[in-house]
């Protein structure tokens, strides 16, 4: 969605770039605004400098400063415009508060009022204690902010037979056949992980870098991951997660078997690098879990984002999460 509003920003509209230094910013491969707001000055001052005559660091700057802002607005533009669109479809679809039905001129008039988007996670509500009769519940989550609410067939009717409808989906959808086929994950010695027919989620918590240094390995986690990274510095790729169930019973006898898939990509390029695929056992369910890449190193300098995949394979649903995080190789 962002980059079908970021193309209508052009290079042209940054203060201070013409047809001439815009051709020399594509002769490196920055062709939009979106490209030129992920650089570094630096970087790409170095980058000109090997193609022709230098351009002042500070005037780079102000560049993906205003780049920067540019960006930002035309990303906020398309959340608005996909904000809009989810609610008329909902409301086509007949989902919305309220029992009464708005006229289409009140409608217009709300969707006009509304500007911006929110991912929102769907789960079985694993607060609901369901050993002393209570209803299933689902629980819908903001994803950036937190904030959660329960849904129950008595209040929120036809939303609740939706959220139903989409899990039942994704529990009974079948697996990839070679996913399902792959028995050569950290099972019980002699016994293939059983496959299921269940709603999960995995809640990714934590990514994380590890360097190996001199005095061993040093692990920054969370928001510490280093902004750069040398060239052929040893590294790994850590993430921890946990699996919300809803009835679902997870134990070291019934365990799920999880799987992380570890990647680099290089944002300039668009060149993906896999840095190895680990597996572990989930033996409990909301307790955080610890999966680590392979060593890797990186040899090009440019900005990369890390990307921890996290999926359970022998459950028959498309469950996964992934976190991206930037870090720059000098």
């Amino acid at each position: 969605m962002v980059s079908s509003s970021s193309e209508a920003v052009q290079l042209l509209d940054i203060k201070g770039i013409g047809p001439a230094k815009q051709q020399r910013l594509q002769t490196v491969g920055v062709t939009t605004v979106t490209a030129l707001s992920g650089y570094d000055p630096e970087q790409l001052y170095e980058q000109l400098a090997a193609t022709g005559r230098g351009i002042a660091p500070g005037e780079i700057a102000q560049w993906i400063k205003q780049a920067k802002t540019l960006a930002a607005k035309a990303a906020t533009a398309a959340q608005a415009n996909a904000a809009r669109e989810d609610l008329e479809s909902l409301a086509d679809e007949g989902i919305r508060g309220g029992t009464a039905e708005p006229s289409g001129k009140d409608r217009q008039s709300d969707l006009q009022t509304l500007r911006g988007s929110v991912w929102l996670r769907l789960s079985v509500d694993g607060h609901a204690d369901h050993s002393h009769g209570e209803a299933a519940r689902f629980c819908l989550k903001n994803a950036t902010s937190g904030d959660r609410v329960s849904l129950s067939a008595e209040s929120h009717g036809e939303l609740f037979q939706w959220c139903r409808s989409q899990l039942q989906t994704a529990s009974t959808a079948p697996s990839d056949p070679r996913k399902a086929d792959r028995q050569d994950g950290p099972a019980a010695p002699g016994q293939a992980p059983e496959t299921r027919n269940a709603a999960f989620c995995i809640d990714i918590m934590e990514v994380g870098v590890a360097l190996l240094e001199d005095s061993g390995v040093v692990f920054q986690v969370g928001h510490s991951i280093p902004r750069y990274l040398p060239k052929g510095q040893p590294f790994t790729i850590t993430v921890g997660f946990r699996v919300i169930a809803g009835d679902e019973q997870i134990s070291a006898e019934h365990p799920l078997l999880a799987s992380a898939q570890f990647n680099v990509r290089n944002r300039l390029t668009g060149e993906v690098v896999s840095l190895g695929v680990a597996q572990g056992n989930v033996s409990a369910a909301g307790v955080e879990h610890w999966l680590q890449s392979p060593l890797a190193r990186l040899s090009a300098s440019g900005v990369y984002q890390l990307q921890a995949i996290v999926t359970l394979q022998n459950v028959r649903s498309a469950a996964g999460y992934r976190e991206l995080q930037l870090v720059q190789v000098l």
